[in-house]
């Protein structure tokens, strides 16, 4: 059985994988795939906000529950304080008490309470001694309130600070009303802070009216025993309390957090389990309706128990919707996913026309290759036959011509070997660049091929006034295998540039040194030099940098390119080193040995 890349045995190939690769398909693939996974990372960044904005609601459900149940606690220990004030003093006068109070300084230490207070416990047959007591400490007016006969009344006598809607107290009967009247007497019975259910407090009036509670504190005569029910129903004097309009407790609880609160959630307390509209004690938005609770993204229900006494705090965080800033990241992910995706769609075909463009002109490469070594082996023929015969008449092989006839003749010899040497060039190149090119390895002495390719320029040098030198090191001086004619051709370019380019008078050194397995020769004159924007240009076929010096030499643009395939060729590598106007240094390297042929 064959895999999609291996090849059927009536020649014909199966599907590659870099043919799969190639396919316009695996575009939509990624496309698709990049936007699943787009997908499955936006629900799961969506999943994440939510449970992160889930815990965040709960933490600040919690926070509020946590501040109101230690408030409260607050509220009842300054009671106990006020209740234990009682215990220690003789007598509790009206003054006395606003002094206590006073300095208490619960405004700022606890803000959001009423006031202090308290109720004296008052039999039936006390009750006009207590009128004309009140009345002569400067309340003329007062009277216990509602009027009636009963067994034992229990008027708010103090209330610090005694101003405002606090006045309003004075005098009020607390046992007269049930809600109240039961929490007295939890209060007295178990000797422990007692809250009452929702009330309107006396001190409303008819503006900005608000749920109220009370908190009551047991007050017992002094030295008489408190251990049972029986005991405490016989001991009480009366109550310390203090009264509470909720939206203003509630202000004082939240203090600066109730305004960033209120826009991240809503929130009501009720009292007791019952959630209804009559159980209301504090709503933070009064306006809204039950739609918008019924609508609200998270909810949750948490009690606070006081002595007994339960308040249930029902939260609700209505959700922006996938609109919302909470979900900012979400939508980052869901965009930034899709631009990728199309990033990496656009990409892959990007590099598919690349790579199409790169095939054609691969074989575009390769067809110019072959047509140009034809066209060069079509070419020397006959070029050689006109180099043949020039010289043939140059030679006066066919008898004597004059100086003119030796003129023209040498115009056509130089010209001919001029174009026989670019067709030789063109037809190394293209040879290199359709792979046809081979090395023909032998082992050589390098000294000996250096010196050859010196001899050859030695005598055009002296012609020209430029000093030619060898420094070949004694770790250089070895045996190498390589291409023979192909390094001294390379040799020969470089040194022949050198002096071509090297004004009468100036040097052309060529040095030799060994680095390890490599063999490192470097031709260094000092002529003109190169620009540094024009040595990247140095090495691309039929590029000749334009100058004025460079107009003054015959040249086919090839010799460098030449020598950079021939050097590549054997597994090196050549770059130059410049400075215009100073001279040019031209280096390359090539291994010891060679391990192919290709």
């Amino acid at each position: 059985m064959t895999t999609a890349s291996s090849a059927k045995e009536d020649g014909t190939s199966t599907t590659t994988t870099e043919d799969f690769f190639k396919s316009p398909r695996i575009t939509w693939v990624a496309l698709v795939v990049g936007l699943m996974i787009t997908a499955a990372a936006t629900l799961y960044m969506k999943s994440s906000v939510e449970e992160i904005a889930e815990k965040d609601f709960a933490d600040r459900c919690n926070e509020i529950q946590s501040k109101v149940s230690e408030r409260m606690d607050n509220y009842a220990r300054i009671l106990y304080g006020a209740a234990a004030f009682f215990e220690a003093s003789d007598t509790v006068t009206r003054d006395s008490w606003r002094i206590y109070t006073q300095h208490q300084k619960i405004d700022k230490q606890l803000p959001g309470i009423q006031g202090i207070g308290f109720s004296l416990l008052i039999p039936q047959k006390d009750l006009p001694r207590h009128i004309n007591e009140i009345r002569s400490q400067g309340f003329p007016e007062y009277t216990v309130r509602p009027e009636g006969d009963r067994e034992l009344y229990s008027p708010v006598v103090y209330l610090e600070p005694f101003t405002g809607r606090n006045q309003r107290a004075l005098g009020y009967d607390l046992l007269t009303e049930p809600v109240r009247r039961a929490a007295l007497e939890r209060a007295r019975d178990t000797n422990d802070a007692a809250l009452t259910g929702k009330i309107l407090l006396e001190q409303e009036t008819d503006k900005y009216i608000q749920a109220g509670t009370l908190m009551f504190v047991p007050v017992y005569r002094r030295s008489m025993p408190i251990e049972t029910v029986e005991q405490r129903r016989a001991a009480i004097y009366g109550w310390v309390s203090s009264p509470y309009r909720m939206n203003d407790l509630m202000q004082g609880i939240l203090g600066v957090r109730n305004a960033e609160l209120g826009k991240r959630l809503h929130f009501q307390m009720f009292d007791g389990e019952q959630q209804s509209l009559g159980s209301i004690l504090y709503s933070s938005h009064p306006t809204e309706d039950e739609k918008l609770f019924s609508a609200a993204q998270y909810s949750k229900l948490i009690p606070v128990d006081f002595n007994g006494k339960r308040w249930t705090l029902r939260f609700k965080q209505t959700g922006g919707g996938f609109y919302s800033v909470q979900y900012i990241q979400v939508w980052l992910t869901l965009v930034g996913g899709i631009i990728i995706s199309l990033l990496l769609y656009a990409l892959i075909r990007t590099l598919q026309n690349i790579s199409e463009n790169n095939l054609r002109l691969e074989a575009f490469s390769r067809s110019k290759s072959d047509f140009l070594a034809n066209m060069s082996h079509e070419l020397r023929t006959p070029l050689n036959s006109v180099i043949g015969f020039s010289e043939v008449l140059e030679d006066e092989m066919c008898g004597p011509i004059n100086e003119k006839q030796h003129e023209y003749v040498n115009n056509i010899l130089t010209s001919g070997k001029h174009l026989l040497s670019l067709i030789n060039d063109i037809l190394d190149i293209s040879k290199v660049e359709s792979g046809k090119m081979e090395l023909d390895l032998t082992e050589f002495s390098l000294r000996e091929a250096v010196e050859l390719s010196f001899v050859m320029l030695k005598d055009k040098a002296l012609k020209d006034g430029i000093t030619l030198s060898i420094d070949l090191s004694p770790e250089a001086d070895v045996n190498i295998v390589a291409d023979k004619r192909k390094l001294k051709q390379i040799l020969f370019n470089l040194i022949s540039n050198a002096v071509k380019f090297t004004q009468a008078g100036g040097t052309v050194d060529v040095h030799v040194v060994r680095d390890a397995d490599f063999i490192e020769i470097t031709v260094v004159d000092n002529g003109m030099g190169i620009k540094e924007e024009d040595i990247q240009k140095l090495f691309q076929p039929f590029t000749q940098l334009e100058s004025v010096y460079t107009k003054e030499f015959e040249g086919t643009g090839l010799g460098l390119a030449l020598n950079r395939q021939l050097v590549e060729l054997h597994g090196g590598r050549i770059w130059v080193e410049s400075t215009f106007g100073t001279g040019s240094r031209f280096s390359f390297t090539i291994p010891l040995s060679q391990t192919t042929k290709t």
